[in-house]
């Protein structure tokens, strides 16, 4: 439910944001929130500055298979 949490902050505000240095900024800011309010659990993977893991909730993006990336 965090995963989705994130997802739809990143798709709400963070594609609004025109800017890189705003993004940068952004994606901190939430990585200091999700650290703080979720401190079970480690998302480091979705905010390293060089390759962040994506977060997917769909399989349209790989072609249509069986697979789903959300169960």
């Amino acid at each position: 439910m965090v995963r989705l949490w994130i997802h739809q902050c990143n798709r709400t505000y963070s594609d609004r944001l025109v800017n890189h240095e705003h993004v940068r900024i952004f994606k901190e800011n939430l990585f200091d929130i999700v650290k703080k309010n979720f401190p079970r659990f480690n998302f480091a993977k979705y905010f390293h500055k060089d390759n962040p893991e994506n977060l997917i909730f769909c399989n349209f993006t790989a072609g249509i298979s069986s697979e789903r990336f959300y169960d």
